[in-house]
């Protein structure tokens, strides 16, 4: 196969981190923030980086403080808007696309490296963290960083290269303690070759404990408080099926952006169960998921199948080994454990070598074919975007717009009963009267809050948003109740998707 001329082929990598970055900042700021982003406001709008290092080890130990660090570091300089909080996200992931050009280039040749890089620049999954105030775009850069590093350190092994590994892989730890599970490939990785790697794999095991002892800052901490304390900062739990495992393939693919929300699949989930919920989604979106499914179906599979029976080829093994591990690891802990829960962030680490793989399979085929087949990913992945962008069911819930209505609209004499988990958190952010935080409903307690926020008003903003899973519902039950029986109800407001405004009256 005629290579690309390498001149050709760097006029094409810019173009790609071009369009990368034009994705990633589109409309950076025009969603509200949800929980876990006010979280990241909250824990780096503080006086000094020496805050921001105290407020967040302690509190939640795998999620290190090194995006924390330097979101307050960018936000010294460009203020905490959503635009600004979100930008270092957007710039980690038009990072990720070169890098993951450079290591299929190392691991295959330019032509996959091409393709890779145009695949993850229209990943909609990829997009989609990388408008997001959160850790994980800034995770995948570190990670590939330290993937290329190695695969270099494979190559030609220098002591600088291992000091350079060292140090990208202490820095992903601090980003993220799921980094584990990708250290665990690579050193499985070097003891199926250990004839091959033998050396390699010692100086792998004193680097890896060095990167492990540079995290015991954080995580003694978090240990310390007990089982109770450390699930509480991960969060609730729900059973995890098979379902979980073929939905991570079906994002890694399209995103959470194409055909049914997230929203929608776990209402159905929750009312008709998987198999059910199943055929329901086929008979609504059948029509965009079958074949988009078929399509990357055909290629993971086809891809999988050559790489398996190549087995001679190392780079391969590699890419399989750097996919299923990770997955495979974070499922099977999720499964048998009754406190932990499967979710897509959490594997994220293994989209890079997805997206490598798929383009590993596209070379195989005859030009026309390829560009078919390219195009037709391109066009379910612009289709995903574009719902990113423009879809109100897809969006986050819209905080921003009720807190606005509740200022412009609410007086003195007037109460509200905000239930939404982590209200308080996007309240600290969106309230600038600071006057709506009282009206948040906690969790524990929920009816008595309500009830005294009611006794001292004339009307009621009832705001209930679709996030209440951790809420007691028979506290809902009751809350929705008292207002039925001192209250009459004037109107519903139609403001934000996903959320409800309700106002009462008191009965004269």
């Amino acid at each position: 196969m005629k290579p690309i001329n390498k001149n050709w082929n760097n006029v094409h990598i810019l173009v790609i981190t071009i369009i990368a970055f034009l994705l990633r900042i589109f409309m950076l700021g025009n969603q509200s923030l949800w929980i876990d982003e006010a979280t990241i406001y909250l824990q780096t709008k503080v006086d000094s980086v020496f805050l921001v290092y105290s407020k967040v080890f302690g509190q939640v130990g795998h999620i290190g403080p090194l995006f924390h660090i330097l979101n307050y570091l960018f936000s010294q300089l460009f203020g905490y808007s959503e635009w600004a909080l979100r930008m270092p996200s957007a710039i980690y992931g038009t990072v990720s696309v070169v890098l993951v050009y450079k290591i299929a280039e190392a691991l295959k040749n330019n032509r996959v490296a091409l393709y890779s890089s145009i695949l993850m620049a229209f990943s909609p999954v990829h997009v989609w963290y990388s408008q997001e105030a959160r850790m994980y775009s800034l995770w995948i850069m570190l990670i590939l960083f330290t993937v290329l590093l190695f695969i270099k350190i494979l190559k030609a092994e220098k002591f600088w290269l291992w000091i350079l590994f060292t140090v990208f892989a202490s820095l992903s730890i601090w980003a993220f303690l799921n980094s584990i599970f990708v250290f665990l490939s690579l050193g499985l990785y070097l003891l199926i070759s250990i004839k091959k790697y033998k050396r390699q794999l010692c100086f792998y095991c004193v680097c890896m404990f060095i990167v492990f002892a540079s995290y015991l800052p954080g995580i003694m901490p978090w240990l310390t408080k007990g089982h109770d304390s450390i699930i509480s900062t991960i969060g609730s739990a729900r059973k995890t099926t098979i379902f979980d495992f073929l939905y991570a393939f079906y994002v890694f693919n399209v995103g959470t952006t194409f055909g049914p929300s997230l929203v929608t699949i776990r209402a159905l989930l929750k009312q008709l169960g998987a198999t059910s919920a199943a055929w329901k989604i086929l008979s609504q979106y059948g029509l965009l998921i079958i074949p988009s499914m078929l399509l990357y179906g055909f290629m993971f599979i086809y891809s999988t199948y050559k790489a398996i029976i190549n087995r001679k080829i190392e780079n391969n093994l590699f890419l399989l080994v750097m996919l299923f591990i990770p997955l495979l690891i974070i499922f099977g802990l999720t499964v048998f454990s009754n406190s932990l829960t499967f979710n897509i962030r959490y594997i994220l680490c293994a989209l890079p070598f997805y997206i490598i793989l798929l383009s590993t399979a596209l070379e195989r085929f005859r030009k026309w074919q390829r560009r078919t087949i390219l195009c037709f990913m391109l066009f379910f992945s612009v289709f995903s975007i574009f719902n990113h962008y423009f879809k109100a069911e897809y969006s986050k819930i819209d905080f921003r717009s009720v807190v606005k209505y509740l200022n412009d609209n609410m007086t003195d004499n007037d109460g509200a009963i905000i239930i939404h988990e982590g209200a308080s958190l996007l309240l600290r952010y969106y309230d600038q009267t600071e006057k709506l935080n009282q009206y948040s409903i906690p969790r524990q307690n929920a009816f008595q809050t309500a009830s005294s926020i009611a006794d001292g008003s004339n009307k009621i903003f009832y705001v209930r948003s679709i996030r209440i899973q951790m809420y007691n519902q028979n506290d809902i039950q009751e809350i929705e109740n008292l207002l039925k029986d001192n209250f009459k109800f004037i109107n519903s407001v139609d403001l934000a998707k996903n959320i409800d405004i309700k106002i009462y009256e008191r009965y004269k």
